[in-house]
């Protein structure tokens, strides 16, 4: 099993501080980072890139304890990171992920990573580690972008700008404070959660470190009923073709093309709601009622009547509770849910 090793062992001087190491894997596809992590910092946040599917498998912290395996989770009704299955080419992890996980102990980590169709292949493995002194109040860097062709749509950008400041106030609520920064550029109008955007990774330079990317398009894999998704959970925070929350500006705005009041109020849902994905939390019960996610303040339902009425209020709900006539406000978020946001290496 090879690995490789953090040179630096001294107390981290910058909120953010992001490594790309190229990690060879064994015969059998495995590979372990050795990482060596300062008493200052608070977590860590870690997308492996292979040729073929990859996961994490664990992570051991320095007293040899696996804090984090990947088959209590891949079987289970509980979602806690999409990283811990292969299901893409990339995979990204971070810890802590929930208050009750703590915070890393300085020493040195062990991430074992698994890529059985890459056998003896390199993989790079790009790790942010964060320092946060206040676990209840933060900011996030973000960039909303999109088109020139959008752009030139008054209405639509009206709308998008009015979506903003409600997000604002429903992430002051959880003490998160939005840093907006400035995009523009030729982006895709039709977004895909399976379709990677190898240009976001050029626009990204022009941010700081640990901005979460929105990119609003017309439509996501063509559906009108499609309102955003989150390219990971939790999202990648390095420079990655899918490290970005897509959002569709059509299916916001309905048949008629123009914006309501309330269609305006579920876009700022949907950019917390997503983003809310981005920072590591999932839906509380998903829409098979079958899924759930890992904290224990989100109660569970096994029906849309009862799941509707439970979370009629709640931000990370899966889908808008609406009668005929309107949409109830989703702006709850639970108290575990709220530190799992915090604990995202992004928001410090």
């Amino acid at each position: 099993m090879f690995f490789l090793l953090f040179s630096c062992y001294g107390p981290q001087a910058s909120d953010l501080l992001t490594e790309v190491y190229s990690l060879k894997l064994d015969g059998s596809g495995d590979g372990t980072l050795k990482l060596r992590v300062p008493d200052n910092v608070s977590s860590f946040i870690a997308t492996a890139q292979s040729p073929e599917r990859v996961s994490l498998e664990s992570i051991v912290g320095p007293g040899s304890e696996t804090v984090l395996r990947a088959s209590d989770w891949s079987e289970g009704p509980k979602n806690l990171s999409n990283g811990l299955l292969a299901y893409f080419t990339d995979a990204t992890v971070q810890w802590p992920i929930r208050g009750l996980d703590g915070e890393p102990s300085k020493g040195v980590w062990r991430l074992n990573w698994s890529s059985p169709k890459a056998a003896k292949e390199r993989i790079d493995v790009t790790v942010t580690t964060g320092v946060d002194q206040d676990w209840t109040d933060g900011y996030l860097d973000v960039a909303i972008c999109y088109d020139d062709s959008i752009g030139s749509q008054l209405e639509v950008t009206n709308a998008i700008e009015e979506a903003f400041n409600y997000w604002e106030e429903l992430y002051d609520a959880q003490n998160i404070r939005l840093k907006r920064h400035s995009c523009s550029g030729d982006f895709s109008q039709d977004l895909s959660i399976f379709q990677p955007l190898e240009e976001l990774s050029s626009y990204r330079a022009d941010f700081p470190d640990g901005t979460v990317i929105l990119l609003v398009g017309e439509q996501i894999d063509m559906s009108l009923f499609q309102l955003g998704f989150s390219g990971s959970v939790p999202g990648i925070l390095s420079a990655h073709p899918r490290g970005y929350v897509g959002l569709s500006w059509l299916s916001h705005a309905g048949s008629d093309g123009v914006f309501s009041s309330q269609e305006i109020q579920i876009f700022g849902e949907t950019m917390g709601h997503e983003v809310g994905h981005y920072l590591g939390a999932f839906h509380p019960v998903e829409l098979d009622f079958l899924e759930t996610d890992a904290l224990s303040d989100t109660p569970t339902c096994s029906s849309t009547a009862e799941c509707s009425e439970i979370f009629e209020n709640h931000l990370m709900h899966a889908s808008p509770v609406c009668t005929l006539f309107s949409c109830s406000p989703q702006y709850d978020v639970s108290p575990q849910q709220q530190e799992t946001f915090h604990r995202y290496t992004g928001v410090h």
